[in-house]
């Protein structure tokens, strides 16, 4: 079903069901000078390696070394699939491995389907 979140300042608190972010929003913004706050669906940012290309910059290259890559015809997309997930998890581990300790991370969130709930 996905998170839902509401916005504090720059930062978006993160709840299981749209629900509970609405409470937990209100229970925030209650005794403040804020009418109202925002609300938004949490979508993760798809990171994706193009695994067609890892595997056609392999043919190429076993071809430039004299080998002949028929394994190409065995691949299915099923296998091409599983090798993008893979090649993906192993970029994203590498990115945030590399930037640990920066402030350079980007968020792999978006938040989507923003609302302006009353605070009550």
């Amino acid at each position: 079903m996905g998170k839902w979140a509401y916005l504090v300042g720059e930062t978006w608190k993160e709840f299981d069901t749209k629900e509970e972010a609405v409470i937990k929003g209100r229970n925030f913004y209650r005794g403040t000078s804020e009418s109202k706050f925002k609300i938004g669906k949490v979508n993760e940012i798809c990171v994706c390696v193009d695994s067609d290309l890892v595997i056609e910059q392999l043919c190429s290259d076993m071809q430039d070394q004299g080998l002949n890559p028929s394994f190409r015809q065995y691949i299915g997309q099923a296998e091409t699939d599983r090798l993008t997930t893979l090649l993906s998890n192993v970029a994203i581990n590498w990115l945030e491995a590399t930037l640990e300790g920066t402030n350079e991370m980007p968020s792999l969130k978006r938040i989507d389907c923003i609302e302006i709930v009353m605070v009550e």
